[in-house]
């Protein structure tokens, strides 16, 4: 067996197990989705089952609250609501006939603010007529703006092939959710429809809850008011059959009015082998409508380089932090690092007024420790901030004759010069607006700083 690239998506080694899925089919990391979501991802060669895992943090374990341990192709769905303005994290694995692959990277996703109205009397679907219908409606009370519908229901009929369902807003506008399925004979029906699902073939019989495109997109609600009379109906177009529309439900969400605004991500730089406090100026969210202890970070990678802190006990994954924290100098990183390095964690954001603002990725940079305290009070950077200028300033010492090197935040050098006289002119004017570090090298000495471009 042999490895082979696909599409420059995924890397397969059959004969070493199976390496990451991608994801990013449905939902799209950072998304909001609905409260029953069905999930896609790209396929991988070789594969003959996938392991698919949804948890309410990104540690999973304990915290995984659906798995299937034997996905038949590259999707799946669940069969029960989340909760409304809630983040979720899923992840999948591929399993092949020789072994188990890992992990495809974590993807989370937060759910709208939704309502979600059963109506479980039961209409029967008359058995005399052509066409014979059953109709059923649902009152929203809630003057939601639409951002999506989707629908789910349940009942029997002696041949399904013979049916269509129709769902009717409030404003009047109908769609089709299907028509006329499965010739086979099929009976009975349990099913849902929502416009982002992997698939608009539905299986027969239709009886396993899966979600599925409805023929017309429901989008066509998107921005109406969602108040007044919601109607199903079920048409029977050949006379002598029957069955009985034992419920339906219709899920609406709303886009949640949105607060909580990512105000500070700027890097940090860390003496190697020493400990700093990640401060407001460099990590802040805020909304004005909640307090600092009511807005929460999670940790959703780790850092690789150093410790990721909160009052001194380690952040794993999945731990959490507040703005309350960080204003209080309670997160911190130790650098297990001797030398130069780039590191990061990557998180997410919420509030307690149901406030998201999806994922980042905080930088860490890794410096080494001046070797000199003469030297570290002999050099400066001015003026620092800078705009288009700044100036390496070597006094009371005679290092006239070295390298001056410019790194940006990821680590990466981005500039050279040589340096020969106590003043050394900078030019700044091509680079964007940041922090920087600079490395002055002269013999066996080693200066390390930091300029802020404005």
């Amino acid at each position: 067996m042999t490895g082979a690239n696909y599409a420059g998506f995924v890397n397969v080694d059959v004969a070493q197990g199976v390496t990451q899925p991608v994801l990013g089919l449905d939902p799209i990391n950072t998304a909001t989705a609905a409260s029953r979501p069905s999930f896609s991802w790209a396929l991988l060669s070789g594969v003959t089952t996938y392991r698919f895992e949804l948890a309410t943090s990104p540690a999973f374990g304990s915290n995984i609250i659906y798995l299937d341990e034997e996905v038949q192709g590259n999707n799946t769905s669940i069969k029960f609501n989340l909760a409304p303005a809630t983040a979720y994290y899923w992840r999948v694995s591929g399993v092949a006939d020789c072994g188990g692959g890992t992990y495809s990277p974590t993807y989370v996703f937060q759910t709208g603010s939704c309502i979600f109205i059963e109506n479980d009397t039961p209409v029967g679907i008359p058995t005399f007529g052509t066409p014979a219908t059953a109709i059923s409606n649902i009152e929203v009370s809630n003057p939601l703006t639409i951002s999506d519908v989707n629908l789910f229901l349940e009942g029997t009929h002696s041949k399904i092939r013979y049916i269509s369902a129709s769902i009717k807003s409030p404003s009047g506008l109908e769609r089709i959710l299907f028509t006329q399925i499965c010739n086979d004979g099929s009976q009975d029906f349990n099913l849902g429809f929502d416009d982002q699902a992997a698939s608009g073939s539905i299986p027969c019989p239709p009886t396993n809850g899966g979600v599925y495109q409805p023929v017309l997109s429901l989008a066509s609600y998107n921005g109406q008011n969602a108040l007044g009379t919601w109607t199903l109906t079920l048409t029977d177009n050949q006379n002598l059959n029957g069955g009985e529309l034992e419920k339906w439900s219709v899920e609406i969400c709303s886009d949640a009015v949105n607060n909580l605004q990512l105000v500070n991500n700027n890097p940090i730089f860390v003496d190697a082998g020493t400990t700093s406090s990640i401060a407001t100026a460099l990590l802040e969210s805020a909304n004005p409508n909640v307090g600092q202890a009511d807005i929460t970070y999670t940790v959703i990678t780790t850092t690789t380089a150093g410790l990721l802190s909160l009052n001194n006990i380690p952040l794993q994954l999945g731990g959490t932090f507040t703005q309350d924290d960080i204003d209080n100098g309670l997160v911190k990183f130790t650098s297990t690092s001797t030398t130069p390095s780039g590191d990061e964690f990557i998180f997410t954001v919420a509030d307690t007024e149901g406030g998201w603002i999806g994922t980042f990725t905080f930088q860490i940079n890794v410096v080494p420790v001046n070797n000199d305290d003469l030297l570290s009070r002999s050099i400066q950077l001015r003026p620092n901030p800078a705009q288009d200028m700044v100036n390496l300033v070597i006094e009371d010492m005679d290092l006239t004759a070295g390298e001056l090197i410019l790194y940006n935040t990821k680590g990466q050098i981005i500039h050279r010069q040589a340096v020969n006289s106590n003043s050394t002119q900078i030019d700044l004017k091509g680079l964007s607006t940041g922090m920087y570090m600079v490395q002055f090298r002269a013999a066996d000495q080693l200066w390390t700083g930091k300029i802020l471009k404005q």
